[in-house]
């Protein structure tokens, strides 16, 4: 079981940091609120649009939105499996979503 449900990065590496800029668009498109602790590091809350934005496929009355934690990471690392072996990659402007129970379909 992973403490994230949805973490996203670049397809490719990006050499300037626009965690600031991904973050400034959330706020403008109203899909995190508050500044939390979250871990070691400075997170916001979702708010309960995000669920119109990833546009997930159960019955959210905004309550499981509105509990979940984005985090916008300025370099952070990512999973990818392989066929027999699986290995690891480093990103910057990477956007986590903890917090969250089950999982996210579609």
């Amino acid at each position: 079981m992973s403490d994230f449900i949805l973490k996203l990065w670049p397809k490719n590496e990006i050499t300037q940091s626009k965690s600031e800029a991904i973050k400034s668009h959330l706020k403008m498109a109203g899909l995190i609120g508050e500044e939390v602790n979250h871990w070691n590091g400075k997170s916001n809350r979702a708010t309960k649009e995000l669920k119109n934005y990833l546009d997930y496929d159960f019955e959210d009355s905004g309550q499981y939105s509105e509990s979940l934690v984005i985090k916008i990471s300025e370099n952070d690392y990512g999973v990818r499996d392989g066929q027999d072996d699986y290995e690891t990659f480093d990103r910057k402007n990477v956007v986590s979503i903890y917090e969250g129970d089950g999982s996210i379909i579609n």
